[in-house]
């Protein structure tokens, strides 16, 4: 659903072909204009995923990220708004566990969905009582970071897990001629280009 192809702009699809006993499984856009094998995206996006949350390239989005979260605030009162969604959140959290307890073994994706929603809660929480600052945003920041970037790293996620940690700040992934990458993330500042040979970044 992210992957666009750079000369047209078209949604890009898989395409999936059994020859000689294999599957080859290769992204097109409608014109096929270019065509990409399914592991070099994963492999290039997570890459330059990993990149974009370590060390200066991060804290450069970080910055900017915390500039634009503490102006937001100041210009609204988000007390009101931050309690309904603390209520939404413990909703889906009792919904969950009532989920895990009606079977018989807890899903392993369920308890950490849990885990996920109960960290954001507490958070949340702690804002609502203590109001908001630069330190608190950070650190809330850097928990999401290490989170996702251990998602990416880890050699027994799986390609779903890692996936569905993409999606939480990757907006769109545009395919370049020569296998290159032009990554839109939601981290502000920046935008990544990645690809054989390996591209550079560019300023949004």
């Amino acid at each position: 659903r992210l992957l666009v192809c750079g000369i047209c702009g078209e949604r890009m699809h898989m395409d999936r072909r059994k020859a000689k006993g294999h599957i080859y499984e290769t992204y097109y856009c409608n014109s096929y204009h270019i065509g990409v094998r399914k592991e070099s995206i994963d492999d290039l996006v997570i890459d330059a995923a990993i990149d974009l949350l370590s060390g200066e390239k991060w804290q450069q989005s970080q910055d900017l990220l915390v500039d634009e979260i503490v102006k937001e605030w100041k210009a609204e009162n988000n007390d009101a708004v931050t309690k309904m969604d603390i209520e939404v959140i413990e909703k889906k959290i009792m919904n969950l566990t009532e989920a895990i307890a009606a079977a018989e073994i807890a899903p392993k994706a369920l308890v950490t969905k849990i885990a996920e929603l109960e960290l954001q809660r507490d958070a949340m929480k702690e804002v609502v009582q203590d109001g908001i600052s630069e330190e608190k945003i950070r650190t809330m920041t850097d928990k999401l970071r290490y989170k996702i970037r251990a998602v990416l790293e880890s050699e027994t996620a799986t390609t779903d897990e890692k996936r569905e940690a993409l999606q939480s700040f990757i907006l769109e992934i545009v395919v370049l001629p020569g296998c290159k990458l032009a990554i839109k993330h939601g981290l502000p500042g920046y935008s990544q280009v990645a690809g054989k040979p390996r591209g550079g970044q560019k300023r949004i």
